[in-house]
């Protein structure tokens, strides 16, 4: 973590093809997780401070719960899978109510994903 990281946990990035849905109809992809939060891309705005049902799809772990989104930010323009030029927003939502089992999956995930992208010692083992 570097010095002017304020996050109560690391923050573990997902795979580009990582979807997620807001509201359960707002698609949306995410970009990294935490034990706390997540950081997601979207194309339509959604209000700061509001609680919205997430579902998120992790490597074949499903994950349920009701994030408050933090920060709202545009990201600028994308091309949808029509080809078409869409305006795509940045958002940062906490975990505001995530049940006892969804966190021990996230951080099971969180834990096997951290491993797999930590560099190896480059010992061999014998």
């Amino acid at each position: 973590m570097d010095k002017g990281e304020k996050r109560r946990s690391p923050r573990v990035r997902t795979e580009k093809a990582t979807a997620g849905r807001l509201k359960l109809t707002v698609p949306v992809a995410i970009r990294d997780v935490s034990l706390y939060g997540v950081r997601l891309e979207l194309s339509s705005a959604v209000r700061p401070g509001q609680i919205y049902d997430m579902k998120a799809e992790l490597k074949g772990v499903t994950l349920s719960a009701q994030g408050a989104d933090h920060a709202m930010l545009r990201g600028g323009l994308r091309t949808d899978v029509n080809g078409s030029r869409v305006l795509q927003y940045n958002a940062g939502a906490e975990f505001a109510l995530i049940a006892d089992d969804q966190r021990k999956l996230l951080e099971q995930w969180i834990e096997k994903e951290a491993s797999l992208k930590r560099p190896s010692s480059g010992r061999s083992a014998g």
